[in-house]
């Protein structure tokens, strides 16, 4: 066969994921992760500072837990229409507009002048900042190579639940010296350079216009011209039909279980640390949640590098996309222990240590699987990476946010020692029905492999 002057046999090809240097993408990867930071140090800055807001604005604890719920809320519908847009407009323009909008409303929230108007506008950051967590989820997928993508998702969880951590304690030590009001000026301070960082250091790099652009300045295909198609506008909702397919919504449910669990020890914790009998002050609260972060931060990083692992070629079940899920399967049983030993802590009101112990641990866990799954879902649906992702984030924070206006009520009626455990059963068995379809596939795969070389 003849090739044109402009042709060249496809093995020869340049990839789309060697477009930026390697240096470029670990900048990148810095500036995204950044962004996933911003999200959760957004959220939880001010939660040493949950008392006080309440009392400053003579409410209730359960409407200062709902300044948490309504962000997650909005966060969880607005994330699938910011993944369908990036996929159709690219991620670029979606980011700038909507932080530079975050950024407004951020600055709206510090001039609250009582709980509701407080409320509205954590609504709208929520709705906003979703922004960086669905598309910035895509940006990755589109820069790195399904081998190395494990380990750049971990890297940005890491960041991600590194704001868990840093958001309480930076939050804490702001609030009692300057107000808790001081607290968002830090978050929008945060959020304006990582703007001027992205505008400046980011481009576009949706996989269809990176292909076109290179075709228009070179001529040339790239190898994977054939799989990278034309995006079309789709209905946001439509994204949800994902759900329906078995080879996501077991590994959905997995992530939501452990997700809801997460949030539910992790924000729960400040508000049962300065309460009788812990009574601890609100820069103390915020050091003794950084220690329980600390648990995000390690599962992230352990979970990312081995999912990588899992799928190299060294191992025989390299070839299944699902292998990169195991070692996050054998670390959720710590999400298990975890939350047991969270719960009866706070039943009985057991040392504080072990309150800071079980909630590190169930967050290991929990964090441990994530960049696992979050491959393998952006390796199976690589062209509609934003729209898998969003459907996700929609369904974690969505149930988040109405499972956490609902904790007294909840506790009132069973206590805390046997909710956590009704919790870890849960996990367990959500982890379990994962485990059992993993091993199947790997089964199946290697039973095919027998016949074919029969």
């Amino acid at each position: 066969m003849l090739l044109g002057a402009n042709q060249q046999p496809k093995q020869n090809l340049p990839s789309i994921y060697n477009f930026y240097s390697q240096t470029r993408k670990y900048l990148m990867l810095c500036i995204i992760s950044g962004l996933g930071f911003l999200y959760t140090f957004d959220e939880t800055v001010y939660l040493p500072s949950i008392s006080t807001i309440v009392n400053e604005f003579q409410s209730t604890e359960t409407i200062g837990l709902l300044t948490v719920s309504i962000y997650l809320f909005t966060a969880s519908l607005s994330g699938l229409l910011w993944g369908v847009l990036s996929d159709f407009y690219g991620r670029r323009p979606v980011i700038i507009y909507g932080l530079s909008i975050f950024i407004v409303s951020v600055i709206m929230c510090y001039f609250s002048p009582n709980i509701y108007m407080f409320i509205i506008c954590r609504a709208i950051q929520g709705g906003l900042i979703s922004i960086t967590i669905v598309v910035v989820q895509g940006i990755i997928s589109d820069v790195y190579e399904p081998r190395v993508r494990g380990t750049a998702y971990g890297i940005y969880y890491t960041a991600y639940f590194t704001g868990n951590a840093l958001g309480p304690v930076i939050g804490g030590q702001v609030s009692a010296y300057f107000g808790w009001r001081s607290t968002l000026l830090v978050a929008a301070s945060i959020s304006f350079v990582l703007l001027i960082s992205y505008i400046i250091f980011v481009p576009e790099s949706q996989q269809y216009a990176v292909m076109c652009a290179y075709e228009t300045e070179h001529g040339g295909s790239l190898l994977e011209s054939d799989e990278i198609c034309n995006p079309t506008f789709v209905n946001p909702c439509a994204s949800l039909s994902y759900l329906t397919d078995p080879k996501v919504l077991p590994y959905s449910l997995m992530l939501l279980v452990g997700y809801v669990s997460m949030n539910w020890t992790f924000l729960f914790l400040p508000i049962k640390l300065s309460q009788p009998p812990y009574s601890y002050r609100e820069n103390e609260v915020g050091m003794l949640l950084t220690m329980s972060g600390m648990g995000l931060i390690a599962g992230s990083l352990c979970g990312g590098i081995l999912s990588d692992l899992a799928g190299s070629k060294r191992f025989l079940i390299s070839v299944i996309p699902e292998a990169r899920i195991i070692p996050g399967l054998i670390f959720s049983i710590l999400t298990v222990v975890g939350l047991i030993l969270y719960g009866w802590t706070l039943h009985y009101y057991w040392c504080a240590a072990l309150l800071i112990l079980g909630s590190g641990l169930s967050c290991f866990g929990q964090t441990a699987v994530r960049p696992g799954v979050m491959s393998y879902f952006t390796i199976k649906y690589q062209q509609h990476a934003g729209g898998i992702i969003s459907v996700n984030s929609c369904l974690q924070q969505m149930m988040t946010s109405v499972a956490l206006p609902l904790t007294d009520y909840i506790i009132n009626c069973i206590h805390q020692g046997p909710l956590f455990t009704i919790l870890a059963t849960c996990n367990l068995l959500a982890t379990i029905v994962v485990a059992v379809i993993v091993w199947r596939r790997i089964y199946l795969v290697g039973n095919l492999e027998k016949k074919t070389l029969l």
